[in-house]
C-alpha cells in the first residue's frame, strides 16, 4: 500500500490523526471522565464533522495511481452504513413515534447526514437528548 513518497506522509498524517484522538480520549479517561462525559465527548459535532471529513478524505488517497485499495475500504464503509440506514426504514412502522438508533460515532455521524437527506425524521442526537433530560423538558 505504502508505495511512494505521498504515501509514506499519508500513512504519517493517519497515524496522526489516530494519536491525537487516542491522546484526546485518554485524557479524557485519566481525569476521570464520566462514561457519559465521554459518550459526549464521542457524540461531539466537532467530532463527528472529523469523523465524516475523515472517510470523504484521507482513505481515498491510499494505494498508487492504479491500487484502490483506500477506496475500497472506504466504499465498504459507506456500504456498511447504507445496510444499516435500509434496515432502520424498513423495520420502522407508520404508527412509531419515536426511535432509538445506538451506533458506535463514526457511523452514527454517517447516519445523521442520510437522515438530516430523507427529511422524514427529527432526529435528536445524545447530546441534545441528554441536555433535555437534564432540563427536565423531555417528555417520555
Amino acid at each position: 500500500i505504502v508505495g511512494s513518497e505521498n504515501q509514506i506522509e499519508l500513512q504519517a498524517q493517519i497515524q496522526e490523526i489516530i494519536g491525537e484522538f487516542t491522546s484526546e480520549f485518554d485524557d479524557l479517561i485519566d481525569s476521570g471522565a464520566s462514561l457519559i462525559e465521554l459518550t459526549q465527548f464521542l457524540n461531539s459535532a466537532r467530532l463527528k464533522d472529523f469523523s465524516n471529513r475523515f472517510h470523504c478524505r484521507i482513505p481515498l488517497l491510499i494505494g498508487g495511481e492504479d491500487n484502490f485499495i483506500g477506496p475500497f475500504l472506504t466504499a465498504e464503509w459507506y456500504k456498511r452504513n447504507l445496510y444499516m440506514w435500509s434496515i432502520m426504514q424498513k423495520k420502522i412502522e407508520a404508527n412509531d413515534s419515536r426511535i432509538l438508533i445506538l451506533l458506535g460515532a463514526s457511523h452514527i455521524a454517517m447516519i445523521e447526514k442520510l437522515i438530516e437527506q430523507s427529511h422524514d425524521w427529527d432526529p435528536l442526537g445524545f447530546n441534545e437528548f441528554l441536555e433535555l433530560t437534564h432540563e427536565g423538558t423531555y417528555s417520555k
